[in-house]
C-alpha cells in the first residue's frame, strides 16, 4: 500500500515538473515497485540471513527481466496488435544495465560485496539518473 502511494505521488510530482514518461517509468515506478523486495531484504539482511536476501534480490530481478517483459510483449500479438518500440528512447537504460551487470559479476567472481561494492552501485545509479536526467530533456 505505501508502495502504490509513494509511485502514485511521485508520478504525480514528476509529471507536473514536466519529466517524461520515460524517465518516471526507469525510476520512479521502478523504486516503488522495488520497495516490498528492499524491506524484506532489509530485514532479512538484519536478522542474519543474507543469502535470503540475495536471492531475493537475483530472483525478483529475473522474474521482472524476463517473465514481465515477455508478457508485455506476448500478449498484444496475441490480441492482433504489433508493438513497436522506438530503442534509441531506452539507450541509456540498456547501457547502465550492462555496466551493473558486469560489476555484479566481477564483484561475485571476488566473492565478496560489502560496502564498498554498495557504494559504487549507489554512484552508478546516481550517474544513471544524472544523465538520463540530463539527455531526456528537451533542449531549446
Amino acid at each position: 500500500m505505501s508502495a502504490y502511494f509513494i509511485v502514485e505521488s511521485a508520478i504525480s510530482v514528476a509529471q507536473s515538473l514536466g519529466v517524461s514518461q520515460t524517465v518516471i517509468g526507469a525510476t520512479i515506478v521502478a523504486f516503488g515497485t522495488s520497495l516490498p523486495e528492499l524491506t524484506l531484504d532489509l530485514k532479512a539482511i538484519l536478522k542474519g540471513h543474507s543469502a535470503l536476501a540475495f536471492g531475493d534480490i537475483i530472483g525478483s530481478s529475473f522474474v521482472n527481466i524476463t517473465l514481465i517483459l515477455g508478457i508485455s510483449f506476448f500478449v498484444p500479438a496475441v490480441v492482433g496488435s504489433t508493438v513497436d518500440i522506438d530503442i534509441s528512447v531506452f539507450q541509456n537504460i540498456i547501457i547502465f544495465s550492462i555496466i551493473t551487470n558486469l560489476l555484479f559479476w566481477y564483484f561475485l567472481s571476488r566473492e565478496r560485496i560489502g560496502w564498498k561494492e554498495g557504494a559504487i552501485f549507489l554512484f552508478t545509479y546516481a550517474l544513471f539518473l544524472a544523465t538520463t536526467f540530463g539527455t531526456l530533456q528537451p533542449h531549446d
